[in-house]
């Protein structure tokens, strides 16, 4: 998949990143399924951080790709009004989107952008960068768009500002099943972290989790990985072709 710009100039999305963070992101799959909330046929999950620059935007993207990947229909709404990078990142079209459809603008055809590199990935873009974000994210017509959209989707994630920031993430809390708090390791300062969970509790949101990103991997144990499981997968061919010979053997 595409690299694309933002953080330092680049955002790596997909097939781009390294093997290390392909594994974590698909650990996080695997855990963000372990959250479903099992009255709802559709998750819809928010993802924010406490300050800017944390990486939240990145993990939206390559969690939203990592489970169309899985085999989900997969749609990433560009919730974050104020500083939109998602259609900038993913070389779609910004406009029409989310704050042009809330605002009764554009229809739901005309704002759901679907990703050609992973199948089941849609995007709605932010649209027109409206005066009023954190309104338009808590109006009933936000609400009423979610609830359309679920049936067509297994996930819906909503990609939102940072809750030291501004009131978005919250505004929009209560139509969420969850959401997802991203910490950047030696950047996120303890109090902001638990200014932001106290925040979510307030507002009654269920928190899924925190994910930590810029966390340093060790090269050496990703050579350890590859080795070990392109050693796992020589043994199981290994072992299916003897097991072939002896069928053949006792015939």
């Amino acid at each position: 998949m595409k690299k694309t710009e933002k953080r330092e100039g680049r955002v790596f999305v997909g097939d781009a990143l390294s093997f290390s963070a392909q594994e974590a992101y698909k650990l996080l799959r695997t855990n963000i399924s372990f959250c479903d909330n099992v009255d709802a046929s559709c998750q819809v999950i928010g993802i924010t951080s406490s300050l800017a620059m944390e990486g939240k935007t990145t993990l939206s993207l390559n969690l939203a790709y990592f489970l169309a990947k899985g085999g989900k229909r997969v749609c990433l709404i560009e919730g974050d009004m104020r500083l939109p990078n998602i259609a900038r990142a993913m070389k779609v079209p910004s406009r029409p989107g989310l704050s042009d459809l809330l605002a009764g603008k554009a229809n739901g055809n005309e704002v759901l952008k679907r990703v050609q590199e992973a199948d089941g990935l849609w995007i709605i873009p932010c649209g027109s960068v409206p005066p009023n974000p954190s309104e338009l994210l808590g109006s009933r017509m936000m609400e009423e768009t979610l609830r359309l959209l679920s049936p067509s989707f297994d996930y819906i994630l909503v990609d939102l500002p940072p809750l030291g920031e501004v009131a978005d993430a919250l505004a929009v809390s209560s139509f969420l099943h969850g959401m997802v708090l991203v910490v950047r390791q030696d950047y996120c300062e303890k109090k902001d972290l638990e200014n932001s969970i106290r925040l979510l509790e307030i507002s009654g949101v269920r928190i899924l989790g925190l994910v930590l990103t810029h966390a340093t991997a060790s090269s050496r144990h990703e050579k350890y990985y590859k080795s070990y499981y392109k050693s796992a997968r020589s043994a199981s061919r290994a072992e299916r072709g003897s097991s072939g010979s002896s069928g053949s053997g006792r015939k």
